[in-house]
């Protein structure tokens, strides 16, 4: 990454807040729900105090290391050798997290909305659309994350606050009817599934930050409220179906905005709703691809070169996706 980069603590917290809730809509939050059922919010409090402490101790352990990415980091402590392996490990570690939730987003999408479209021809455009926008640079990936991170939020509150007349409290009990095993089974998915993506943002040097000393705040606040739109979000479906009808199925979230009617005109707010995890997965995918540039980057210089091997990158994504 340049060393003149520089974008602001809010835009560094969007990028924490989309890179947590990557994997939660489209893979773990029925895994949660089917696991820890009516306990499902004391399962995510739960996983949200073990994630944060995690968070802050991983900030505190690496606060030294300023002005250079993790690539640099790697090569510095371990050689040349060995850091370029360790980072070629990580490299592929983020291709198969964008190949596998890149799947799922193109199954839900078949399923839902065009079932006419390939996915291999839905996945090779999400991906031109990502490169696309990668290759214009991190503050074009930044500024995108706010814009989309604003619209999520009103469309958020917007279908939640119809939802409050379809939800019951009773649904939510009893509490502890599921078992402790269960609980922290639920709080473990939702802690690795919210945690782990963060990880890419060890790419960002904290001298990429316009105010270095509110880059851990940036990223915590980025994961708090991530959390809260979880939790409300996960307890609502809940409310609204119970938890017998949302383990049935495989997008609860989605199906909760379909009972959604507006004088009987306003309908379908589900499928605006979804956009939401679309936002997700687009800036997820943005940054892991932006990921290994930056690793291909450090180690190739010219630019050729670099852009043939992203577009072979793409080329690979798309057909793994075939790979079962």
């Amino acid at each position: 990454m340049k060393k003149n980069i520089k974008f602001s603590p809010v835009q560094l917290g969007f990028l924490a807040f989309f890179l947590s809730q990557s994997f939660i809509f489209f893979h773990s939050s029925s895994l949660i729900l089917k696991n820890a059922k009516q306990d499902t919010w004391i399962s995510l409090i739960i996983g949200f105090l073990i994630s944060l402490f995690l968070l802050k101790l991983y900030l505190k352990t690496f606060n030294k290391n300023n002005n250079i990415n993790i690539f640099e980091f790697n090569t510095q402590k371990f050689g040349k050798t060995i850091g370029n392996i360790l980072n070629i490990i990580l490299c592929l570690i983020v291709l198969m997290s964008i190949s596998f939730i890149l799947n799922k987003m193109c199954i839900f999408l078949t399923l839902n909305f065009i079932r006419e479209i390939p996915i291999f021809i839905l996945a090779l455009t999400f991906l031109l659309l990502t490169i696309y926008t990668v290759n214009k640079g991190i503050e074009t990936i930044c500024r995108t994350s706010q814009i989309l991170g604003f619209i999520g939020l009103i469309i958020f509150a917007t279908c939640i606050s119809l939802l409050i007349n379809y939800m019951d409290i009773s649904n939510i009990e009893p509490i502890f009817e599921t078992g402790t095993s269960n609980i922290l089974k639920g709080s473990l998915i939702y802690t690795l599934s919210s945690l782990l993506p963060l990880f890419i943002l060890t790419m960002i040097p904290r001298d990429s930050i316009t105010h270095e000393k509110y880059y851990d705040k940036g990223i915590i606040l980025g994961y708090i409220v991530s959390f809260i739109i979880t939790f409300i979000i996960l307890n609502s479906s809940i409310l609204v179906l119970s938890s017998n009808v949302s383990i049935i199925f495989n997008y609860p979230e989605y199906v909760m905005i379909n009972q959604i009617s507006i004088f009987h005109f306003i309908e379908r707010l589900e499928n605006i709703f979804a956009s939401i995890f679309i936002f997700n997965i687009f800036i997820f995918i943005s940054l892991g691809i932006y990921f290994v540039k930056t690793f291909i980057s450090t180690n190739v210089k010219n630019e050729k070169t670099n852009k043939t091997i992203l577009v072979l990158l793409v080329i690979l994504l798309t057909l793994s996706l075939f790979i079962r």
